[in-house]
């Protein structure tokens, strides 16, 4: 490695990699739906990451740069299987602002409605809310991971969720007898 890196690597990435792997795991979780799976993607992305340092251009980048790697990751694990990822929502239906509206519902109910509303969705509308739910990433990270406009990113993910919420009061209306 590299020692005019601007990380200092024996310093730095072990304060990263303990501020990154709870966020890092969840989202692989939330990917492949497999503890064991999630563990070993998000040590392979912990690797991969460790090894490339000295390609990191902006040391301020450091967490869409890994959440990069970690969905190459996931996406090399899924082309293998040659299958699409499932969403996990147990993570989101605890936070998601959706489950006040389907305050009437048991929890059962709000997970059956959210994965059904979320089988619905295009990959990177399903994507886009676990970077933001799941790993809790920020709308400048998620610009920066998915090479968009951080404005543009925030109006996708305001009007997926206001979409959501749209399609909520709606199947809540048509099931009520």
């Amino acid at each position: 490695m590299k020692s005019n890196h601007p990380l200092d690597l024996e310093q730095s990435f072990d304060q990263l990699y303990r501020e990154n792997l709870r966020p890092l795991f969840q989202y692989l979780y939330s990917r492949v739906q497999d503890i064991h799976l999630a563990e070993d993607l998000c040590s392979q992305t912990f690797i991969s990451a460790f090894e490339s340092l000295d390609r990191l251009k902006s040391p301020d980048k450091f967490k869409p740069w890994l959440f990069t790697i970690a969905r190459n990751k996931a996406n090399d694990h899924f082309r293998k299987l040659k299958r699409q990822p499932m969403l996990e929502l147990d993570e989101i239906i605890a936070t998601h602002p959706l489950q006040e509206e389907a305050g009437n519902n048991n929890k059962q109910d709000q997970r059956i409605l959210l994965e059904q509303l979320f089988a619905r969705l295009k990959p990177a509308e399903q994507e886009l809310l676990r970077l933001k739910l799941v790993a809790g990433l920020t709308f400048k990270d998620i610009a920066t991971l998915l090479k968009n406009n951080e404005n543009n990113v925030k109006k996708s993910y305001y009007r997926l969720l206001e979409r959501l919420q749209a399609q909520v009061e709606y199947d809540n209306e048509n099931t009520t007898i």
